[in-house]
């Protein structure tokens, strides 16, 4: 059921059949109608060569899972071992069983002497017996079943010191390991035994009772998939599988790897203890020796392992294979390093996480690195916690008190020209233009038919001042100016008509009114609106997922809140039903409102279906692109980092679980003594305050974002600037309507002109008679006693009824 929801795969059903070897291979083809693939756990070679057949007839995929103990060369390597080469048939082998292998590699290393004597416990099932195999090539070595209680342990201890035991190899439990190391602390110091544990569960040695040990400690190591492992735990709880399977975790990856580690402790120096990786042992690259050799002094070693994890701006990939890191917390430990003088090697942690625990204890991360030994220094943003103290220790904080706070995409806000024009809809806009064409219209019609009107009586109003003949044009441009604070100037002196003014007038008030009102809330409310501002506010709502990084700290928190309630619930619950109480006490306790809020309990589940994001990427690729929203809920740096680099994010709330930031060591490390004098004299120099101004104001990442804050000062020009896009088309097409009223008048002008032109001509043309010459005067003409021919005097009765100079001239000439 997990894995259909993971792979998002329809339906799954299983069929079981079973043959043996004297089976036809027909009737089993017979059996696999509709098939889609097939798991085989046939143990004999004769079954497992028939599977084989069946698979290269068939094609149907076949996963052969060999549960028998096999050397490694038959399967790596070797030429003359034998392959199957059909493409639809593969063999999986039990990780353990490949753990075994790592024997015949790195005994010869370790120096076991011979007759040696392996004590093991039920770490394997009992009717299993193949892992013996591989201490073949221990000559004279014996198998002893391991005590598990306190008193039979001490006295099988005290068998074999007696029985000259050196070389004793503990195949078993972690729990039993530390318990056995517990109880032969003495022989152990005074080296009575050489001790050799192979382990296959993931539990690191920690026993901090555990004053003396001296041991190589083989283990398995989960890379990369227990956080599967731990999905399917939680899958299982929150349907309640595992309550009834009493399920655990206690696998580990099927990429094989095992880590030695040289454990030593001295009584005698409680603060310096040793969990040392020495070397990786892997199927095919086989051993890896860290320090030369794995029977390295691991007290006089000055180089310590660094494990680290990438979050800008503490630590953060330079593309350099020379220098692979740099940030906040390098320039931190190279400081560190010239203070206290030692060597280090840095890498990445496998899971990319800071650290989490399981229900059995398991670390992984960052915290699991150092309680396995796999390093000896974690170096990142990473956060005191009273449940990481346990296992770890913590230097002096480097770093201010960080809480949790919430990151999300900033509100799109919409800009736009014509925003005041949007506070209306357009209907509305629409209906106050068709009232102000209708009152316009109904105003002039009353005006034009009203016997009291100006236009029907304007001998009474003969002496008034203002003489406002309501047209059309006046009507339309007092109903305009109505409506602004210039006001629409003389109002029609018929009482009807004055009706409708104050109708209109009325009507525009609560027009303006509202529209002013609406429109600074309309402008202002869209750039203050943010609809989550608090964890309450995630808390309250559905509609907007929220989730910290799986394996954080904020995940931990959260899940640790919510099992709080839980606990607080089933004891008051517990209180309250109880019968040994008084009525009256019981009486006190059973209110109707149970008194503590489910508020994490709900938050912690909500989280658990939004599903939490793997990392940092992740993340802040939800907050961008989640289409209903995404809240991502984190330590306050990475957080403030984020929003730093990328205008589009915010951090939204205020700080919560706030913890100082800290260099975990291993705990009861040399180094940490000398890591904290190294930062407190860093603090007193103002040294790390350089550090945060380089890597936090001057970092080169960072982008300037517009101040939201400048925003409400005022409204912006992106929503304004349509009023002075208004003007500008209004100062236009008063500058278009000049020229055409330039045009238009004068046109009518020189029309009027010609028009007069000709009729004067015309005139002339009936006036004067035929016989006048345009350049004189005809030889018959009468002539006048003072030179002027007898039309004379019609010329200058024509210039007396207003004719133009231009013609009287001409007259006069004739």
């Amino acid at each position: 059921m997990f894995f259909l929801d993971k792979f998002r795969i329809d339906t799954v059903t299983l069929a079981r059949f079973e043959f043996n070897d004297t089976s036809d291979i027909n009737s089993i083809c017979s059996q696999m109608v509709n098939v889609s693939f097939v798991i085989s756990v046939c143990r004999t070679p004769s079954s497992i060569g028939l599977v084989s057949e069946l698979a290269r007839i068939s094609q149907v995929p076949t996963i052969q899972v060999d549960l028998n103990y096999w050397p490694l060369p038959l399967y790596f390597n070797d030429t003359s071992a034998p392959t199957i080469t059909s493409p639809s048939y593969s063999t999986m082998v039990l990780s353990t069983l490949v753990f075994q292998n790592v024997i015949t590699d790195i005994f010869a290393d370790l120096n076991i002497t011979p007759n040696s004597t392996v004590l093991y416990d039920n770490i394997y099932p009992p009717d299993f017996t193949a892992w013996r195999g591989a201490f073949s090539i221990l000559p004279g070595v014996r198998f002893v079943q391991m005590e598990t209680t306190v008193l039979k342990m001490r006295a099988q201890i005290t068998q074999l010191r007696f029985q000259s035991i050196n070389s004793l190899i503990l195949v078993a439990k972690t729990e039993n390991v530390e318990r056995f190391t517990l109880e032969a602390a003495d022989y152990i110091e005074q080296r009575v035994f050489n001790i050799y544990v192979l382990t296959k569960d993931i539990t690191a040695f920690k026993c901090d009772s555990c004053e003396s040990a001296l041991m190589f400690w083989l283990r398995p190591f989960p890379v990369g998939k227990i956080m599967e492992i731990r999905d399917l735990d939680d899958y299982l709880f929150r349907n309640e599988i595992g309550l009834e399977l009493d399920y655990s975790i206690n696998g580990w990856d099927s990429s094989v790897e095992v880590r030695i580690y040289k454990i030593d402790r001295d009584r005698d120096h409680e603060d310096a203890l040793f969990n040392k990786e020495v070397g990786i042992w892997t199927p095919i690259n086989k051993l890896s020796v860290m320090y030369g050799t794995l029977q390295v002094d691991v007290r006089s070693l000055n180089i310590f392992r660094v494990v680290t994890l990438i979050q800008p701006p503490f630590v953060q990939r330079t593309g350099d294979p020379n220098t692979p890191y740099e940030g906040y917390c390098i320039d931190l430990i190279n400081m560190i390093q010239v203070e206290v003088n030692f060597t280090y090697t840095i890498y990445e942690v496998e899971d990319g996480s800071f650290g989490t625990m399981d229900d059995n204890g398991n670390w992984n991360g960052l915290i699991g690195a150092l309680v396995s030994g796999s390093a000896d220094i974690a170096l990142a943003p990473l956060s005191v916690m009273a449940e990481r103290e346990n296992d770890v220790d913590f230097t002096v904080p480097y770093y201010d008190l960080v809480g949790t706070t919430i990151l999300m995409k900033k509100a799109d806000v919409e800009y736009s020209l014509f925003k005041f024009m949007k506070v209306l809809e357009w209907p509305v806009w629409l209906c106050i233009v068709a009232a102000y064409l209708f009152t316009s219209i109904l105003l002039w019609i009353f005006d034009r038919f009203s016997p009291y009107s100006f236009t029907n009586n304007k001998e009474r109003y003969q002496n008034d001042i203002e003489k406002r003949q309501f047209s059309l044009k006046e009507c339309l441009w007092f109903c305009m100016t109505s409506l602004t604070p210039q006001g629409g100037g003389e109002a029609p002196k018929n009482i009807s008509g004055r009706l409708v003014a104050a109708t209109w007038w009325l009507f525009g008030f609560i027009i303006i009114a509202s529209y002013t009102a609406n429109l600074a809330a309309f402008l202002t409310v869209s750039r203050l609106e943010q609809p989550i501002s608090s964890l309450d506010d995630l808390a309250k709502q559905y509609k907007i997922e929220y989730a910290p990084i799986k394996g954080s700290a904020s995940e931990t928190y959260f899940r640790r809140m919510a099992e709080i309630e839980e606990t607080f619930y089933n004891m008051w619950k517990e209180m309250s039903l109880n019968e040994s109480m008084s009525p009256r006490d019981r009486a006190k306790l059973a209110v109707w409102d149970y008194p503590v809020s489910d508020k994490f309990t709900n938050m912690w589940r909500y989280m658990q279906e939004s599903k939490l994001p793997p990392d940092m990427d992740a993340a802040v690729d939800r907050v961008l692109n989640s289409v209903d929203g995404f809240a991502f809920i984190g330590d306050a740096t990475e957080i403030k980092y984020a929003a730093l680099t990328n205008c589009k994010l915010q951090q939204v709330g205020t700080e919560f679980s706030r913890k100082p930031y800290a260099i975990a060591v291993q705990s009861g490390h040399i180094l940490k003594d000398k890591i904290s004098s190294a930062i407190l004299m860093l603090l007193n120099q103002r040294r790390l305050e350089t550090l945060k101004e380089k890597w936090w104001t001057d970092n080169p990442n960072k982008v300037n974002c517009p101040d939201s804050s400048d925003e409400s000062d005022g409204i912006s020009i992106q929503n304004i600037g349509g009023v002075f896009i208004v003007i500008l088309a209004g100062i236009a097409l008063s500058i278009i309507t000049l020229a055409f009223e330039y045009y238009y008048y004068k046109r009518k002008a020189r029309l009027a002109s010609e028009k007069e032109k000709e009729q004067i001509e015309m005139k002339i043309q009936q006036v004067i008679p035929n016989g006048i010459h345009q350049n004189g005067l005809k030889q018959d003409a009468p002539k006048t006693t003072n030179g002027v021919n007898g039309n004379g005097n019609a010329v200058q009765r024509i210039k007396r009824s207003n004719s133009v100079a231009t013609y009287e001239n001409t007259a006069f000439q004739y």
